[in-house]
C-alpha cells in the first residue's frame, strides 16, 4: 500500500498545484487517497481539453487553419480513457506530451497571426 500511495503522490506532484496536494494529502485512508487524487488528476486533464477547445474554436472562427491541433486533441479522450485504467507515469507522460504538442501548435497559430499583423504594406 505504502508503494502505491508513493505513486500516486509521485503523479500528483507532477501536475496538480501545491495547495491542492496539501489537500489530498491530508487524507489517511489509503484508498479514499488513492481514488481523490485520480478523480483530482482526470478532472485537470478534462478542464485543460474544454480550455483548450474553447481556443481552437476561437481561432477557427479568426479563419485559421486549426486541423492538426484539432486532431491531437481529439486522441487525447482514449489517451485519458487508457489513463484511468493504468494510472501509471507513462501514460502520465504520454498525455502530457500530446497536451504539449497541441498548445505548440495553437502557440504556432498566435504567432504567425501577431506577425501577419505586424507587417505593412510596402
Amino acid at each position: 500500500m505504502k508503494k502505491e500511495k508513493k505513486r500516486i503522490k509521485k503523479l500528483n506532484k507532477k501536475l496538480l498545484d501545491k495547495e491542492t496536494r496539501k489537500k489530498i494529502k491530508k487524507i489517511k485512508c489509503p484508498k479514499e487517497f488513492s481514488e481523490i487524487s485520480r478523480h483530482t488528476i482526470i478532472s485537470y486533464f478534462k478542464n485543460e481539453i474544454l480550455r483548450i477547445e474553447k481556443n481552437i474554436d476561437k481561432l477557427e472562427k479568426e479563419g485559421k487553419d486549426v486541423f492538426f491541433a484539432r486532431t491531437k486533441l481529439m486522441m487525447i479522450p482514449g489517451k485519458l480513457q487508457f489513463f484511468k485504467i493504468n494510472f501509471c507515469e507513462k501514460e502520465l507522460n504520454k498525455l502530457v506530451h500530446l497536451f504539449n504538442q497541441v498548445e505548440r501548435e495553437l502557440t504556432n497559430h498566435e504567432i504567425i497571426q501577431k506577425s501577419k499583423k505586424g507587417r505593412g504594406r510596402s
